[in-house]
């Protein structure tokens, strides 16, 4: 279907247009000339899209609260697309078309993008191949075609038969269970008349367990205290009898030691008296305290002070000495007392605690007897909960059945058989068409990229006419679960990925590609927006002829600033 004609209102910098459309139509003009915004208004009216980067919003004209594109083909019927601002909906579609072509948003093609189609990671550099092929559909199909869900319903169905068999002896099961419930109630029946004719009993021992373990509980208790006892009693024996008089020879000897300190401090003060003038005593003629005249016998008396002083500082030292060990030992013998009475109160408490103990225990007769009867109890009342839990399962056994034959009711198993048989061939079959397909899908892969190869070495030496690269070449690989196409180029003897070219050689690898794929799967139209971004006179010759060539199948419409360009493609 072949545009003619484009009208517009309010799409970004256009505010009212009417565009004459051709095979190859050429919008040029300087930057800002709307030469862009014409390419974006055919892609919004054809796809109701925005490019990449862009919200339908920010296409409205801004003194606009609209927008409105109108496309109108060679034979008349009309396809128009408005939007607005404040509406926050869908756009408005009217169209007289009898049907829709399956216009791809991928039909703009930006020339600074397509420089970079073959560098970068994965996800920016590579056409998926399969949708470049035209093969992207039938794919979608091979994947779709699924054999999991035949085989969950042909074992879902076997499933069901195996049950069917199952409950062809469901009856005599039920039978047994029947029987086997009797057995068990009777059996129940039995214990429980048992333990009720020895409760009473069971009571009893259980009263004469309790006493006989109180007893022993009390018996080890006498036992542990008994053995603290004899321990007390054989630390207080190891230590030795208070003696009193060691306190007294304490007093004494301190009496002593503080007469000899005041004698002491006394002949201190007599020296320090006497030597005020710095005389000797011999030179003394007057007493230093009264001033009366010395005799020879108190002159005597002063020079034996000397002799006095050393003899009681020794005898002090000494005396000192004698004191800290004498301190020490009636120390030692007040804590040997605390310990004492210490240990006679505890012996004396346990030895009450003992007697007391002694006289609370009580003999205990029958004991055996009693564990007797409480073995007996308890081997009944541990039957009784076994018997309750085979009861329990049988009463879900018997249910379990019981539904089986309920949901098989009129389920023939030969029936299921030949279900089973249909979805197994089934099952073979669609692995077969889905093998014959993925293969069919193969080679058609294959031989459309052979036509492509062929196309695309052609086309790339129209536009890039240089003797830098021997050939030009593309290989296929899977790269992170992603079917890449990767371009080379031979140069000197070995082949050059695209991130070692020039964003011109670049350019001129995208178009020849792209050119060799719309040979094989024709758009129905193509908008490039400056496609001449990086190449030079002869690419640019080059690329003329080759929009010129692919507008015999394609209709192209293309923006440019580049004169030489359009004054090629105007001819």
């Amino acid at each position: 279907m072949k545009i003619a004609k484009i009208d517009l209102v309010g799409f970004r910098g256009l505010l009212q247009e009417s565009l004459a459309l051709s095979n190859l139509t050429v919008f040029s003009g300087d930057m800002g000339s709307g030469k862009t915004s014409k390419l974006l208004s055919i892609l919004y009216c054809l796809t109701g899209s925005a490019p990449a980067g862009l919200t339908l919003d920010d296409l409205i004209n801004v003194d606009s609260d609209f927008m409105w594109v109108k496309a109108t083909t060679a034979n008349g019927q009309a396809h128009t697309i408005e939007r607005r601002k404040k509406r926050k909906s869908a756009s408005t579609i009217n169209t007289s078309l009898a049907e829709m072509p399956p216009y791809d948003a991928r039909m703009f093609i930006e020339g600074r993008q397509i420089a970079s189609l073959f560098i970068g990671a994965t996800a920016e550099k590579s056409l998926k191949i399969d949708a470049m092929l035209g093969l992207a559909e039938y794919n979608q199909i091979a994947s779709e075609i699924s054999i999991l869900p035949v085989e969950r319903k042909a074992n879902e169905l076997k499933g069901l038969r195996d049950k069917a068999k199952e409950s062809k002896t469901a009856s005599e099961k039920l039978k047994q269970i029947t029987a086997n419930m009797g057995s068990i109630e009777a059996k129940l029946k039995e214990d429980s008349k048992n333990a009720d004719s020895l409760i009473k009993d069971y009571l009893w021992a259980q009263n004469i367990e309790k006493t006989a373990e109180e007893a022993r509980k009390a018996e080890a208790m006498i036992h542990s205290k008994q053995t603290l006892l004899g321990s007390y009693r054989k630390q207080r024996a190891s230590l030795p009898s208070y003696d009193e008089a060691m306190k007294d020879e304490l007093n004494e000897l301190e009496a002593r030691h503080d007469a000899v300190g005041r004698r002491i401090t006394f002949l201190e003060a007599a020296m320090q008296t006497l030597d005020i003038e710095g005389k000797k005593v011999e030179e003394l003629t007057l007493c230093p305290l009264c001033g009366a005249f010395l005799t020879t016998n108190s002159l005597s008396r002063f020079k034996g002070y000397d002799a006095e002083y050393k003899t009681h500082i020794s005898e002090l030292m000494s005396m000192r000495d004698e004191l800290d060990e004498k301190r020490k030992q009636v120390e030692q013998a007040d804590k040997n007392k605390q310990k004492v009475e210490f240990l006679t109160n505890q012996i004396a408490e346990l030895e009450r605690e003992i007697s007391s103990l002694s006289q609370s225990v009580k003999a205990v007769s029958d004991l055996q007897k009693a564990r007797d009867i409480i073995r007996k109890y308890g081997e009944i009342s541990q039957e009784k909960r076994e018997l309750e839990i085979r009861r329990s399962s049988l009463l879900e056994q018997q249910e379990s059945l019981m539904a089986l034959q309920k949901e098989l009711q009129g389920v023939v198993t030969e029936d299921l058989d030949k279900k089973i048989l249909r979805l197994e061939e089934l099952h073979a079959s669609l692995k077969k068409i889905k093998s014959a397909m993925l293969e069919a899908l193969s080679e058609a892969r294959t031989s459309h990229l052979e036509k492509i190869r062929g196309s695309f070495k052609t086309t790339f030496r129209k536009i890039y006419p240089y003797e830098r690269f021997v050939d030009v070449d593309f290989d296929t690989q899977m790269i992170r679960g992603k079917d890449v196409m990767i371009v080379k180029a031979m140069v000197d003897g070995k082949w050059i990925t695209s991130s070692q070219m020039s964003t011109g050689e670049n350019v001129a690898l995208s178009f020849a590609l792209l050119y060799a794929i719309n040979e094989l799967e024709k758009s129905p139209i193509l908008l490039l927006d400056e496609p001449e971004e990086g190449l030079d006179e002869n690419g640019i010759r080059g690329l003329a002829d080759v929009m010129r060539s692919l507008s015999a199948n394609t209709q192209i419409v293309l923006a440019t600033r580049n004169q030489l360009l359009s004054k090629l493609l105007s001819r």
